[in-house]
């Protein structure tokens, strides 16, 4: 666990941050099967470097609408809202600094 990821934890609010609530955040935040959030090529980081923040953009804003409209329908709902708000945030942070975090 690194120090970014112990601040996101901390912050998420779960009390007493239990394994339980570090997984639930890793699920939406940095998820290991995309290489974790501290990995330089982490997805979508690589295809900001390949396809641009234009593109990159268009795939967060897509994937957000994805997750909402499934919400509730494959899985948990309350991730699917979590990884919808997730993208919306990547695609700000991306129009407005050019990166994801």
């Amino acid at each position: 666990m690194t120090n970014p990821e112990i601040r996101r934890w901390r912050q998420t609010g779960k009390s007493g941050n239990t394994l339980e609530a570090w997984e639930e955040m890793m699920a939406v935040d940095g998820p290991a099967h995309y290489g974790g959030a501290d990995n330089p090529y982490e997805t979508i980081k690589v295809m900001v470097a390949w396809f641009g923040v234009e593109h990159a953009v268009a795939f967060c804003k897509m994937n957000a609408i994805k997750y909402l409209s499934r919400a509730g329908r494959k899985g948990s709902e309350a991730e699917d809202l979590q990884k919808a708000a997730w993208y919306s945030t990547a695609a700000a942070n991306l129009i407005e600094r050019g990166e994801i975090r």
